[in-house]
């Protein structure tokens, strides 16, 4: 879109405000990713309804070219809350054809609208809130060329109670896009109630069915269940064609946090340490491209289930097998929610 474009279609923008940003996008031609902070809706439907008319005029270039990432965090107001909890804006699917979309709530639910038939055109998904499982799953059916999908429930994120549709879990939402998920990042900080969104198993028993995987970033329980037997750890729960992956401490208390964190860790702790040494001994054979790569063990911040100097111990095992690995604090831990 050209300035002299813009002058001749001047009259179609009610107010200054319309008027700046039309100018600022068209002076942003190599702009890449937008990042909406949705905090004053006025002046954020002052932007769509800008947005509406360079869409209708003939004879305006296309605003933005390159643009092809879309961040939207919301921050919801209570005197607002409806007009908040919209789902994505439907100017951005009408007038951009992004391919990746990163979502964050500041606490409640993310739904989509009925109409998802746009997200076939995304190759990146990241959502930081609360979501339904039905709501991923419709996604999913229709996203055909997702490669990365990241879920993070955050404090303050809200999601139905109990067991979703069956057939719509998590599971069969992640089923579905096993031919092409190259990335996939769950995190629940603290959440365990989610686990129910993954339908009857309570945790992702599909991961070894995702055969492109290549990155994986996920809560330890997520893969062998927040409550088990005494069993030990295995590693054939994992894709075979990992070639990063991040372990996080994800051993979440569900009786009063102080005395649980202090008293009731201890089969955690030792899962934990044998899972470590199981990659330590068994990665290579396992899984090939690992070997040349890293496994990352994340803690968190309060009373990990691991010390550093038994970290350091798996570590020495590592380095004998010439396999990398490192460990460090929760990233996320300001996200963290301890359910009572």
């Amino acid at each position: 879109m050209g300035i002299r474009d813009l002058k001749r279609d001047w009259k179609i923008f009610d107010s200054l405000y319309e008027r700046l940003l039309v100018v600022l996008l068209c002076l942003s031609g190599k702009l890449e990713m937008l990042l909406i902070c949705l905090v004053d809706y006025q002046r954020y439907g002052a932007f769509c309804r800008a947005m509406q008319r360079v869409a209708q005029s003939s004879s305006i270039a296309p605003i933005l070219p390159r643009f092809s990432t879309l961040h939207l965090l919301r921050r919801p107001d209570p005197e607002i809350i409806e007009e908040s909890d919209e789902a994505i804006p439907r100017e951005f699917i009408q007038f951009w054809n992004f391919t990746r979309l990163c979502v964050q709530r500041i606490r409640g639910c993310h739904e989509f609208r009925n109409d998802i038939s746009w997200v076939n055109r995304l190759r990146e998904l990241k959502i930081v809130s609360g979501v339904a499982a039905k709501e991923l799953f419709h996604v999913c059916q229709l996203a055909v060329q997702l490669e990365n999908l990241s879920l993070v429930i955050t404090e303050g994120s809200t999601f139905p109670n109990g067991n979703p549709p069956i057939g719509e879990d998590l599971n069969c939402a992640l089923t579905a896009r096993a031919t092409t998920l190259k990335v996939l990042e769950l995190r629940l900080c603290g959440h365990t109630s989610y686990k129910h969104q993954f339908g009857q198993s309570k945790h992702l028993a599909c991961l070894v069915k995702l055969e492109k995987l290549e990155q994986l970033t996920i809560d330890i329980p997520l893969v062998f269940g927040f409550e088990f037997d005494h069993e030990p750890p295995t590693l054939s729960k994992f894709p075979r064609h990992l070639v990063s992956l991040n372990l996080v401490d994800g051993w979440w208390p569900s009786l009063t946090p102080y005395l649980s964190l202090r008293t009731s860790g201890r089969k955690e702790r030792r899962f934990v340490e044998a899972l470590l040494n199981l990659f330590a001994s068994q990665s290579c054979a396992k899984f090939p491209k690992l070997r040349l790569n890293q496994l990352c063990y994340i803690q968190r911040a309060e009373d990990p289930c691991l010390s550093s100097n038994k970290l350091d111990g798996i570590k020495a095992s590592f380095n004998q097998n010439r396999l990398s690995f490192s460990y460090k604090k929760d990233t996320l831990a300001g996200l963290h929610h301890i359910e009572e």
